[in-house]
């Protein structure tokens, strides 16, 4: 949302595209710091289907360790509060 404000602001107040304006200058010389960085991005993916599975195994293991127990009992002794 800032871009789109700051995008906006400067059309009106200068009644031209943002895109239209020269590029600030690099005083501190981060834009050369920028151009020598080798950025890549990497994503996994895992089939939803086993993944949903583990969570839920996950999930029932904690129930059955005592997590509402323990909650309740946060609960009671006032370290926890009840979100409603």
């Amino acid at each position: 949302w800032y871009r789109l404000h700051r995008a906006l602001v400067v059309a009106l107040q200068t009644e031209s595209q943002a895109a239209n304006l020269p590029p600030p200058l690099d005083t501190d010389g981060l834009d050369a710091l920028r151009a020598s960085l080798d950025l890549r991005c990497f994503f996994l993916a895992a089939p939803r289907e086993p993944l949903c599975r583990r969570i839920d195994e996950r999930c029932e293991a904690m129930l059955d360790a005592g997590l509402l127990e323990e909650v309740t009992e946060q609960v009671i002794a006032h370290r926890l509060l009840p979100s409603c």
